[in-house]
């Protein structure tokens, strides 16, 4: 061997395999393998597992424990949207229209219980949400809070109209529970790592599993990914490159070596 990867010409050494064999045997099963000269071959397993509950796991208790406000006007869609949020141990207070919301902000401000999640349906029929956030931030209601844009996906009016850059985050209804799980967490994380949100990073990687990995991890710390596979890429946009506030680099790339 003399130091150089394999993986670029010759698709891997088998390590992955090796560890799937492995763990394969410790749930009690074992990987069989099929080959065919100039097909191919084809790696399978077999396992018997129960079924799992249907339900969302609550979140961790330091999340749990904070306070969420819901504004819709559907009454269908609060009693779903509770629902889940209850399922993540997430318990909302409810608010039918945007005058009921700046009621419960001000309640909250006095009580010195502000929420930390605020979610506003986009159609609220006596206040829309920019106003409703032009009203509130100023009286520094919203100081501790993330607010959730609920948009009706194929709604009338476009989201690109909407004035997205005042919420920290955006759901198309319908709703599902998974997505709203990955939203709170997303914004959660991102609040534990305020220096990161809204940088703009360049992702230098050429293998597409660690692109989809680095890319995933970063954006959920609210970091905006750009990527290149190539480091001669790099080398040509040099002058963009150093604008940014961050580059993840890959010591080899096949360009390079």
């Amino acid at each position: 061997m003399d130091g150089k990867s394999l993986e670029p010409h010759f698709g891997g050494t088998g390590l992955g395999l090796a560890i799937c064999a492995q763990l394969a045997e410790l749930m009690g099963t074992r990987i069989e393998a099929r080959s065919e000269l100039g097909v191919g071959s084809l790696f399978s397993f077999s396992l018997s597992l129960k079924g799992g509950a249907s339900h969302q796991a609550p979140l961790p208790g330091a999340r749990s424990a904070r306070r969420v406000l819901l504004v819709d006007s559907n009454a269908h869609s609060r009693s779903n949207l509770s629902e889940m949020l209850a399922a993540l141990g997430l318990q909302a207070d409810m608010a039918s229209s945007g005058q009921l919301a700046c009621t419960l902000l001000s309640q909250a401000q006095v009580r010195d219980q502000p929420y930390a999640l605020v979610l506003v349906d986009w159609n609220l029929p006596d206040l829309p949400p920019s106003e409703l956030l032009a009203w509130a931030k100023p009286r520094q209601l919203l100081n501790h809070s993330r607010v959730i844009l609920l948009s009706a996906h194929g709604s009338e009016q476009p989201l690109a109209d909407l004035p997205l850059e005042e919420y920290d985050a955006v759901l198309d209804k319908p709703v599902s529970p998974q997505r709203l799980r990955e939203t709170v967490l997303r914004l959660e994380r991102s609040e534990a790592h305020p220096a990161l949100e809204g940088r703009h990073v360049l992702l230098v990687e050429n293998e597409t599993i660690n692109q989809d990995v680095a890319r995933e991890l970063l954006e959920s710390l609210g970091v905006r990914v750009s990527l290149t596979n190539n480091g001669l890429t790099v080398l040509v946009d040099l002058e963009k490159v150093i604008q940014r506030d961050g580059r993840l680099a890959k010591q080899r790339l096949p360009a390079l070596l």
